[in-house]
């Protein structure tokens, strides 16, 4: 154990996973959006996709589990169920290409997603007309699926409820209970199959702590700048991310 935390200290990806979670951490502190973004394609270039995401998910995943409980009872349960279901579903399918799919595949991908959502984002798209169940299973689906892969379920998710007409609080609460059971599912998944290795673990320990440091740094900028400010420079960032853990620049 303790030859592995040395490999891991000293290994030539460790401290600029370190440094891109300390960034992450302050866009997802003062932007509320957008850490899992910046995090996992660098993070997946450095110490490899079944590192990166699996890590993510220990020290940023659970970090909402508190707040479920305020937001068990005030959730829109015709809404969530169906993308619940429909997330929990598509996990293990996520987790499985994880463990099997060439990494350097995973990581086109995962940067050609992120791409999209920026764009989906700063275009301000929204799903037009009331929730309907296959539109929230389905984008329950896709959640799942980028969810297992990768940790960055939130975008299709949110894109789908920014289009709904509740207010932000209960928008707030649908999303935490959301996650919160997918976390759940992911946890498991990762455990039941492997995914969840020392390496996993032992990373989420060295790094999670620059993350939180930049959630609680970024929380206290909030309110320093126009939100338009916060928007725009997590946008920049999560592009510079993307280009970052592109597989070309290894090649």
């Amino acid at each position: 154990m303790i030859r592995e935390v040395v490999g891991l200290i000293l290994a030539p990806g460790m401290h600029l996973t370190m440094a891109v979670a300390l960034i992450a951490g302050l866009v997802r502190g003062f932007a509320g959006f957008g850490g899992a973004l910046i995090y996992v394609p660098v993070a997946a270039a450095a110490l490899g996709p079944a590192v990166a995401g699996p890590s993510l998910l220990l020290f940023d995943g659970f970090g909402t589990l508190p707040n479920v409980f305020r937001a068990w009872r005030s959730a829109n349960w015709r809404l969530v169920l169906p993308l619940i279901v429909g997330a929990v579903t598509m996990v293990p399918v996520g987790a499985t290409v994880l463990k099997h799919v060439d990494p350097t595949a995973v990581r086109w991908f995962i940067c050609a997603v992120i791409f999209v959502v920026v764009a989906a984002l700063a275009s301000g798209l929204k799903w037009p007309g009331p929730p309907k169940t296959p539109v929230s299973f389905g984008v329950g689906l896709v959640a799942g699926f980028l969810g297992g892969l990768a940790q960055i379920s939130g975008p299709p998710v949110v894109i789908y409820m920014l289009g709904r007409s509740m207010a932000a609080a209960d928008t707030r609460a649908n999303l935490f209970v959301l996650f919160a059971v997918s976390s759940v599912a992911t946890f498991i998944t990762y455990l039941v199959t492997g995914i969840l290795t020392s390496t996993v673990v032992l990373t989420a320990i060295m790094v999670g702590p620059f993350y939180i440091a930049g959630v609680w740094t970024g929380a206290f900028l909030f309110g320093k700048a126009p939100e338009r400010f916060y928007r725009r420079l997590a946008f920049v960032l999560i592009i510079a991310a993307g280009i970052a853990g592109m597989p070309i620049f290894q090649e």
